[in-house]
């Protein structure tokens, strides 16, 4: 029946006097079939992609349920097989307007644009692609910082060893947690300090190790660059590139961005660190700054954590208090006592003791505790839950 159909819009689609004159009437029709008829909207699409390739797109990327629901690896094949300009706009639509996490797909997004960016450099007027290129890599670049779903090793081992994708290389060192690697490439392949500087702001993390030393990385490659016509962090180096510490105006450059940076990042850098790596000819004038910045950072952070540690002694010694009041009150369940709530005796049900004396079935205790005035509420709620932090509290001051 649905093939019958797709004939006569097919044959339709080819008569300009007709109703059905088109694609649109195919198109709608193909997204209505689900994927139960994966195989027959295959088999009609055909047509309508050499006609109007982007049109035919909506096939498989409508906002429709049927849409939604074709597999959408199968529907990839396809498209690489019968389109391959369809192929990253299907993929694209895929991952930001279905938020689709598979692995596969943002893997496949990132390989396909750099294969796409790879042949604009090869063929055409490189001009005219240029344009075009440099909003690829932006998104590309984009896509590598966004997204938590692709394999960083599987796509690093797959960027062309004769493309300049630079930047792209050390945005995967870095996801891989390489980041002395991912700022040599910024500082010694693509010289652009700025961009190394950025890289460090959005990487450094004082709390997780690895992440609270890319500042120290930065610095280490501006004071001790790599000997020259050896490779950085497997990136060959332009012909007749040279960061040898030789070269006295690039020296120069990385002497001043590397005070520079001492100025501006003091809480981020480790005074021992950088000690231990400063060239003799940097006098103690030209990092004064740094030290006393340094210490000051070191001396806040240590009163910090002395006055935390004497409040929540303070906190202890309050809750301990409360905690010894209670238990040393005693008291004594006789035949007699009765349940000021429901009026039965206590006898051998569970109960609850509510401060100072009182004493109530367990099952009484919520509906007693709302009978009570608010400010006996909140010397119950306070207390309880005093009590309840205790050990959390002792934990904190013996940290």
């Amino acid at each position: 029946m649905h093939k019958k159909a797709l004939d006569l819009l097919l044959r339709q689609s080819q008569k300009p006097n007709s109703v059905l004159f088109g694609h649109e009437s195919t198109i709608y029709y193909l997204q209505k079939l689900g994927p139960e008829q994966i195989e027959l909207i295959f088999e009609y699409a055909g047509w309508v992609i050499k006609a109007n390739p982007f049109e035919a797109l909506k096939i498989f990327t409508e906002d429709m349920d049927e849409v939604k629901a074709l597999p959408r690896e199968d529907v990839y094949n396809y498209i690489e097989r019968t389109d391959k300009q369809l192929v990253i706009p299907y993929i694209e639509h895929v991952i930001t307007e279905w938020s689709d996490t598979t692995m596969q797909f943002h893997n496949l997004y990132a390989m396909q644009l750099m294969q796409h960016i790879s042949h604009l450099n090869e063929v055409g007027d490189e001009k005219s692609n240029e344009r075009y290129v440099t909003e690829l890599r932006k998104k590309l670049n984009d896509f590598l910082l966004s997204s938590e779903h692709y394999s960083a090793e599987r796509l690093l081992s797959s960027i062309p060893t004769d493309d300049d994708f630079f930047e792209e290389r050390a945005l995967l060192l870095g996801r891989l947690g390489k980041h002395e690697k991912a700022v040599a490439i910024y500082v010694h392949v693509l010289k652009d300090t700025s961009k190394a500087l950025r890289y460090c702001r959005m990487t450094y993390d004082a709390q997780m190790t690895g992440y609270q030393d890319v500042y120290f990385h930065l610095l280490r490659m501006y004071l001790r660059p790599p000997p020259s016509g050896t490779s950085v962090s497997g990136v060959g180096r332009p012909p007749g590139d040279d960061v040898s510490s030789s070269t006295t105006n690039l020296s120069e450059t990385f002497r001043a961005e590397a005070l520079k940076l001492l100025r501006e990042n003091p809480s981020r850098l480790n005074p021992v660190k950088v000690l231990n790596i400063l060239p003799v000819d940097i006098s103690l004038a030209d990092i004064v700054q740094f030290l006393e910045a340094a210490l000051i950072c070191s001396s806040s952070s240590r009163w910090s954590g002395l006055v935390l540690k004497g409040l929540l002694y303070t906190k202890r010694l309050q809750v301990e208090e409360q905690r010894m009041y209670c238990y040393r009150n005693s008291f004594i369940i006789t035949d007699d006592m009765t349940c000021p709530v429901c009026r039965k005796k206590i006898g051998n049900s569970a109960f609850s003791r509510i401060p100072p004396n009182e004493v109530v079935h367990l099952c009484c205790k919520d509906v007693y505790i709302n009978q009570m005035s608010a400010a006996d509420q909140t010397m119950w709620e306070n207390l309880v839950h005093d009590t309840d932090s205790l050990h959390d509290m002792s934990l904190d001051y013996k940290t």
